[in-house]
């Protein structure tokens, strides 16, 4: 709580800078993908540095604000976590705790880390057969990219869209 009247935190790295930056911000989307099913560590690391930024004065407080998450967990896989969804509520929450106007999120179909180590189709823990059958392979799963991904492409542009919104009712 060494941040209490400075607003700084007391641990001088790169997360004061990156802070700074917030605060100066118009506007904040942060970016994340979901190892494990969760948001990654370096994400919510950059979103807990934020936390000086709270005291007294609410520096992120009515900012407009989205998340972009990129999950290899297909969403209509009933058989696992819905990753994407939990990556968008992890910076969903946090703006809602620091009284930003979250205006939406864009999920993209990213892809499991197997099908591109070398050893994805031997690997026993391979998460190829795991998200798409025991016959998977690493050719027929293949790379997915943002920019075949018509509904991800649209929704960020609708995110793009909905800041500026924000930001002219400012």
């Amino acid at each position: 709580m060494g941040c209490l009247e400075t607003n700084q935190c007391v641990i001088k790295d790169d997360g004061v800078e990156l802070a700074e930056k917030a605060k100066k911000a118009d506007a904040l989307v942060i970016a994340g993908f979901t190892p494990y099913s969760t948001l990654d560590s370096r994400t919510k690391a950059f979103i807990e540095r934020l936390y000086p930024l709270r005291h007294k004065h609410g520096f992120m407080a009515t900012k407009p604000g989205g998340a972009v998450i990129t999950c290899c967990v297909s969403e209509d896989n009933d058989a696992l976590p819905p990753a994407c969804q939990m990556g968008v509520n992890a910076v969903q929450f946090y703006m809602m705790e620091e009284g930003m106007n979250f205006v939406g999120a864009v999920k993209i179909q990213g892809n499991v880390p197997c099908v591109k180590c070398g050893s994805g189709d031997e690997c026993k823990m391979s998460g190829i057969k795991m998200l798409y059958g025991e016959n998977a392979t690493v050719n027929s799963v293949g790379i997915k990219t943002f920019e075949n991904q018509s509904i991800a492409i649209e929704a960020a542009t609708e995110l793009g869209r909905k800041i500026a919104q924000a930001l002219k009712k400012m």
